[in-house]
């Protein structure tokens, strides 16, 4: 990975997470909030090449600094996305990917496994979680097709 995309990964995390933690919480409808961090790692592990380093790298910047803003102890979201980006590897493996039905599979399944996971940590679950950052991650998949089916038309 270029340093260059690198330090642009490490302020959009930086950015995502103090947008999600400081902003959004105040919109949310009955303690549902949008994880914008989770969604965009799943769309970025979802396009990017097999390289095992750079999808590290991402879990490592995108559970770092959701360990900061947490009350849980250092580390754990660390982990806890570096097992994602596993969970994505294997799950690309096995299911053709490439196409929407692909997307929303690994989609739906790692928002289901990183809430299951909150609920072994935290003894609290809330289904509209699920289904809302679902449903924010279908918009975000369709706005991103559009804007590279826009940037390859020039």
């Amino acid at each position: 990975m270029k340093l260059s995309k690198a330090v642009f990964l490490f302020f959009l995390f930086y950015v995502l997470t103090l947008i999600q933690t400081s902003f959004l919480i105040h919109y949310s409808w009955r303690g549902t909030g949008i994880n914008l961090v989770l969604l965009v790692f799943i769309i970025f592990l979802f396009n990017h090449k097999k390289d095992i380093k750079e999808g590290v790298l991402l879990a490592v910047m995108a559970g770092f600094f959701l360990d900061i803003f947490s009350s849980y102890f250092f580390g754990l979201f660390i982990l806890f996305f570096i097992i994602l980006f596993f969970l994505i590897s294997q799950i690309r493996k096995r299911i053709l990917a490439n196409n929407l039905w692909g997307y929303l599979l690994v989609l739906f399944s790692i928002i289901i496994i990183y809430y299951f996971f909150f609920f072994l940590i935290s003894r609290s679950f809330n289904f509209f979680d699920v289904i809302y950052n679902f449903l924010v991650g279908i918009v975000i998949y369709f706005i991103l097709k559009i804007f590279y089916a826009f940037k390859q038309g020039f």
